[in-house]
């Protein structure tokens, strides 16, 4: 919505995912948002970009651990 810096989506948003290795080699700015299939000691996570490096060049990514699953009760 132009004026409100929103962003309404009312469908199911579909991430790209990545391996670890593959977070090797893909640039991130701050904001960056991949699904991570290995991410969390092997299990899925969602990984997130601050657009920062580390003292050899590469981008450093942050995990965001996926809770317990969905429930209604």
């Amino acid at each position: 919505n132009p004026g409100t810096d929103v962003v309404v989506i009312n469908d199911v948003v579909q991430l790209g995912s990545k391996t670890t290795a593959e977070l090797d080699s893909v640039i991130n700015t701050a904001g960056s948002v991949v699904y991570c299939t290995d991410g969390d000691g092997g299990d899925a996570c969602l990984a997130v970009g601050k657009g920062e490096t580390d003292t050899a060049g590469d981008y450093i990514w942050y995990r965001v651990a996926l809770g317990a699953r969905v429930s209604a009760t």
